[in-house]
């Protein structure tokens, strides 16, 4: 095809059918949208410096015949749905009646097909398709269709359940195509909300069933759409698929409660969780569950007043005993929560239970440090797990008798690194000693990241000592050169961080 513009008309050719019968056809119209010829430049000015002439396309379009331009624009319409419909819906027609809702949803079935099995390697490509089907979704509700979009939207998330076996979905491709069609659903439903106990159906139904966990927080996201009448569908569809859940269930079960809390939640608020939780305490998850939500509300009183009141039935759980401990704590009780606190560090001494003593403690927490303390060392000393006591005594910040500990039974080199900078200014020397032995533990692993890493230890080593201390450790780093000559990666790094060399 060839195209040209010359005083204000244009010309040109096409191979196409149309153009051989009409002086102008859609591809000749399309092209001058995205190229036009330069005119000819003028005898008196090298051809290279000649400024290209472009015209004005729109004052060329507003001279045009206006039955001529409605042909032009017909034609491609014919070939571009998106174009049809924004050329519809200008004349007035309904953006519902207006889009090819048929054409969307052919793409999006067509991109659901697996051929039996999609590989890891074949993954990229097939979501890429499911992508692009979604995207059409989303332009038919930038056109105005949110129906049709939401109608899509639903049937995408269905589809997406039935991969779940189609697809290995190591990078979680189906997790981020089902968040996508969700948000879509919801500006969708938002731009078009109808009939909300319709919408509830929709939502519960699948909320209720779905291995994606789509819709999981549909009661809170939907509620201004659902409103009083939705809302009471919703928890409808869920009571009733709770009530037909045997106990042995208990996948559906979770999924179900989950649900309920939800529903709970958006119909009353706190209020309506805190309700329906008191109203079902089997276990100690269940009265766990509780407290948390009172402290998460910041009811403090209320956590305390309750998790009291609890104890006698799940006391003996430590589980509840450490929710407990926490209320009693934020409520000021600190007393009863040290109490409950040391009961759960007895039974299993270690740092998981010594922290949460030493934070609900308050001001008591010297008179449990002490025995706490005595059983964590007695137990390293009988298990030979002495590494754990200093991490204990870190997290402490008994710096002074970790050291001491370390010395004597040993540690963990992240634990050596902390003793060495904080030894530092107490002794340099010492502090320098463990640096250099973390570096020729890190040269064991024989690669250039562990080598860098020792680099790193000699270097910061060297500056925690001076005098005869620097002189004997610049002696020691040519030394790990020279038993290390033939690593040239190690060598490498050693002269990047600046380390002594021969």
């Amino acid at each position: 095809m060839r195209l040209s513009v010359a005083t204000g008309r244009l010309t040109g050719s096409c191979i196409c059918p149309f153009a051989e019968v009409q002086p102008i056809c859609k591809h000749i119209v399309a092209a001058a949208l995205l190229w036009l010829e330069d005119s000819e430049p003028s005898a008196a000015e090298p051809a290279a410096e000649t400024a290209p002439q472009v015209p004005d396309l729109r004052e060329f379009l507003l001279a045009q015949d206006r039955e001529w331009l409605a042909d032009q624009l017909l034609a491609v319409a014919q070939d571009d749905p998106t174009v049809h419909a924004q050329l519809l819906i200008a004349a007035g027609a309904d953006p519902e009646d207006s889009v090819d809702e048929d054409a969307v949803r052919s793409q999006l079935l067509s991109s659901l097909e697996t051929g039996g099995f999609v590989s890891y390697y074949e993954a990229h490509d097939f979501f890429t398709g499911i992508e692009e089907a979604l995207d059409s979704i989303e332009e038919l509700l930038e056109l105005g269709a949110s129906r049709a979009a939401a109608r899509l939207t639903l049937l995408a998330l269905d589809g997406f359940e039935e991969l779940l076996s189609g697809v290995d979905d190591s990078d979680g491709g189906l997790s981020i195509v089902s968040a996508r069609a969700e948000e879509i659903h919801l500006r969708a439903t938002q731009a078009s909300p109808g009939d909300p106990r319709e919408l509830a159906q929709d939502l519960a139904r699948r909320a209720l069933t779905s291995e994606l966990e789509v819709f999981l927080d549909a009661a809170a996201q939907y509620r201004d759409l659902l409103g009083p009448e939705g809302l009471e569908q919703f928890r409808d569809a869920v009571e009733e698929r709770w009530r037909s859940l045997s106990d042995d269930d208990r996948a559906h079960r979770y999924q179900v409660a989950a649900q309920r809390e939800r529903i709970a939640e958006a119909i009353g608020g706190t209020d309506g969780l805190v309700a329906l939780l008191r109203a079902e305490l089997d276990t100690d998850g269940d009265a766990a569950a509780l407290i948390n939500v009172l402290l998460e509300a910041q009811r403090l009183e209320d956590a305390a007043v309750d998790a009291e009141t609890l104890l006698d039935s799940f006391g003996d759980s430590a589980r509840f005993r450490a929710v407990a401990a926490e209320a009693f704590a934020r409520a000021g009780r600190h007393d009863e929560a040290a109490e409950l606190s040391w009961t759960n560090f007895v039974e299993q001494p270690s740092l998981g239970t010594f922290q949460p003593l030493k934070l609900r403690s308050g001001p008591a927490f010297p008179h449990w440090r002490e025995r706490a303390l005595t059983i964590l060392q007695e137990r390293a000393g009988e298990h030979g797990t002495w590494s754990w006591f200093v991490e204990v005594l870190l997290w402490d910040e008994d710096l002074p008798r970790a050291w001491e500990t370390a010395t004597e039974h040993g540690a963990h080199d992240s634990a050596w690194l902390t003793l060495a900078r904080w030894r530092a200014p107490l002794d340099g020397a010492e502090a320098a000693s463990v640096l250099y032995e973390l570096a020729r533990s890190s040269l064991s692993a024989g690669q250039r990241a562990a080598y860098a890493e020792a680099a790193r230890f000699l270097k910061e080593a060297l500056g925690f000592v001076s005098g005869a201390d620097a002189e004997a450790l610049r002696s020691q780093i040519l030394d790990l050169r020279a038993q290390n000559r033939r690593r040239p990666a190690l060598q490498d790094e050693f002269t990047k961080a600046g380390l002594p060399r021969p």
